[in-house]
């Protein structure tokens, strides 16, 4: 099923069939007034380095010649310079 913005109703795709029953965009909108907006900068200004990052324990050196940042996985004993 879905949002058909022609139609204005929930449908399916394939064969066209529409519900008699409909979810009322009154009720959809008075059950998204629980939602609240949250400042992004300030939740990631209050976020540590560890709650940053998709959850790997990653290491991050530079090299003896350049300035660039590498990052690398605590699991691999080596790794080739990217830069």
């Amino acid at each position: 099923m879905e949002w058909s913005p022609a139609k204005q109703v929930i449908a399916c795709p394939f064969c066209g069939f529409i519900p008699k029953e409909q979810p009322s965009l009154v009720q959809a909108a008075a059950g998204a007034a629980g939602i609240v907006e949250h400042d992004l900068e300030a939740a990631l200004g209050a976020a540590g380095d560890e709650q940053r990052g998709d959850g790997t324990h990653t290491v991050k050196g530079k090299g003896q010649s350049g300035q660039a940042i590498s990052v690398f996985e605590r699991e691999r004993v080596a790794q080739r310079c990217e830069f």
